[in-house]
């Protein structure tokens, strides 16, 4: 009896040791508020990807036309050179 309540003791005297002088390890709270910021990152990151993967925009043969660039009212030369550069 007498060893265990020797053990309770020093278990309770440890504990209340450990909460009065608790004091978070700040180099290692920012290192894993860094790593869910990275991991939040990625997850947009892939989640993006797989949004453009899913979409299907319009080929070039569609988007490099005059009417569709809006260069209707625009100079030859400017209208051959956005075409071009499209």
């Amino acid at each position: 009896g007498n060893m265990a309540e020797a053990a309770d003791i020093s278990g309770d005297s440890e504990e209340s040791e450990v909460l009065a002088d608790f004091s978070p390890d700040w180099p290692t709270v920012a290192a894993e508020i860094a790593m869910l910021a990275l991991a939040i990152l990625g997850l947009l990151l892939v989640l993006s990807g797989l949004g453009f993967w899913t979409v299907h925009p319009p080929g070039e043969s569609e988007l490099c036309q005059v009417d569709v660039l809006g260069l209707q009212n625009a100079s030859v030369v400017r209208q051959r050179s956005d075409i071009a550069a499209c």
